[in-house]
């Protein structure tokens, strides 16, 4: 059982590291090369990261109950 717990810790380490490296670096760029590459990060995780994709999208669901599915869909993509 200790095994599987290891993992998953190993992978919160790797999942902070990369992150603290991709912080640093959008700190070092030019604040137009930040923009443009946080945004193709954003859009490269709405597309492989489905799971996280179909929560933003029920978020916004229970917030605003009156949208519609693709309304939702396209706020989640900004």
């Amino acid at each position: 059982m200790s095994k599987p717990r290891l993992t998953k810790r190993l992978e919160g380490i790797a999942l902070t590291a990369g992150l603290k490296f991709l912080v640093l670096l959008l700190k070092l760029l030019p604040f137009e090369a930040a923009c443009w590459f946080s945004a193709l990060l954003a859009k490269a995780a709405f597309i492989l990261v489905p799971a996280e994709r179909r929560k933003a999208i029920a978020h916004l669901g229970i917030a605003f109950p009156r949208l519609k599915w693709s309304e939702r869909k396209r706020i989640a993509k900004r």
